[in-house]
């Protein structure tokens, strides 16, 4: 989808387009509005609630307003001590530490007929997309689990379960990209890269090893030795990756 009049960019939402789909979605699908109190099932994408996992401590409260979009091509992020500024050809935004949500996770957000999604269940922004990444992945992770409205303890247990470890993860990229305090995981895996400069794989972490690998490389961490098991190209390729990386 592409915003009238701007130039072709990455993959990006026309944000009335993408609502008025969904719209015509609902509608095939027979849903209607109503009350909660109405519906079998109740999707709840509004804000966080009094449930709420807090990551204060690692996460500054932001308070994103549009500015002026970027120039014809690329995408450019600005940062200082207390803001950022992200830009692409058809939009601009800026970040600014203040009185926005509190960051952090819901501890569950599947519960009777309930489902939190959006930012009723994760408020991590990192100014790079995964935040939205991260709400459809929990989508689907609620329709894997949903055979019918009301689930057994045993699946909304586990629902819960992998949206709690996705969303940790993305609190722990966030916190990475924020340069805040890192968390115990955030700390360990930080070490495993500077000492043997290996990535391991992570089950439903929203972000690659690729990603972490290059952010860490692009924030001049050069591990202080080559574990072999991070040797996943030919010797003579990684010998002129690291030649380049010196």
């Amino acid at each position: 989808m592409t915003a009238p009049g701007a130039e072709p960019f990455g993959v990006r939402f026309d944000m009335p387009a993408y609502r008025a789909l969904l719209a015509e979605m609902a509608a095939a699908l027979g849903i209607e509005r109503g009350e909660a109190e109405d519906g079998a099932l109740l999707l709840d994408c509004t804000a966080p609630g009094q449930e709420w996992i807090d990551a204060s401590a690692h996460l500054p409260s932001i308070v994103v307003e549009p500015i002026a979009p970027g120039g014809a091509e690329g995408e450019t992020i600005a940062t200082t001590g207390d803001t950022v500024e992200w830009c692409t050809p058809p939009w601009g935004w800026k970040l600014a530490r203040g009185g926005g949500l509190p960051p952090g996770r819901h501890p569950a957000p599947r519960a009777g007929r309930r489902i939190a999604l959006g930012e009723a269940a994760l408020v991590a922004e990192s100014f790079d997309g995964h935040a939205l990444s991260a709400a459809h992945a929990d989508i689907l992770r609620a329709i894997e689990f949903m055979p019918h409205a009301e689930p057994s303890a045993r699946e909304a247990a586990e629902v819960n379960r992998r949206t709690a470890i996705a969303h940790q993860r993305m609190i722990d990229w966030a916190t990475e990209r924020w340069s805040g305090p890192p968390t115990d995981e955030l700390a360990t895996l930080r070490r495993g890269f500077a000492a043997r400069g290996r990535m391991p794989y992570r089950d439903w972490d929203p972000v690659t090893p690729g990603e972490w690998i290059g952010w860490w490389f692009a924030r001049g961490v050069r591990p202080d030795r080559v574990d072999p098991s991070a040797r996943a190209v030919p010797q003579d390729q990684l010998i002129r990756i690291l030649e380049r990386t010196r």
